[in-house]
């Protein structure tokens, strides 16, 4: 109950940030989704959420920024994005669509937060 509690501490504290910092909503989706924390508390079903619901504050965040907006242009980023449209024509030939579609959502969603980082993390204070 106590890891439940602080766990739910933390997560508000960081969505409180996140409207005032909006790199804030990136590190916790990458707190959340890496480290997992919601494994470690179990009873509270808004923590099953909270993944998700840090990585909409973080495309909000992106769009209403007035940082600069794309990642440099260089060779990671280039084969990054011919990897990302590689990855969509394999979804869209694939021979059965409907059993392919939840691989291609869960990496999808990975491919657009790599892009929010490359976007976001462009300071040495948020690296």
């Amino acid at each position: 109950m106590l890891k439940m509690a602080l766990l739910l501490f933390f997560t508000a504290c960081a969505l409180v940030l996140c409207f005032q910092a909006g790199f804030v909503s990136l590190l916790a989706w990458i707190w959340l989704s890496v480290m997992q924390p919601r494994a470690e508390s179990w009873g509270s079903e808004l923590l099953n959420y909270s993944n998700s619901i840090f990585g909409a504050l973080t495309l909000i965040s992106f769009l209403i920024s007035k940082d600069k907006k794309f990642p440099p242009l260089s060779g990671f980023t280039i084969l990054f994005s011919i990897f990302t449209v590689i990855f969509i024509l394999s979804h869209i030939f694939s021979f059965d669509q409907r059993l392919s579609y939840h691989q291609f959502k869960t990496g999808m969603s990975v491919l657009l937060m790599t892009c929010m980082v490359l976007a976001l993390a462009n300071t040495k204070l948020r690296i």
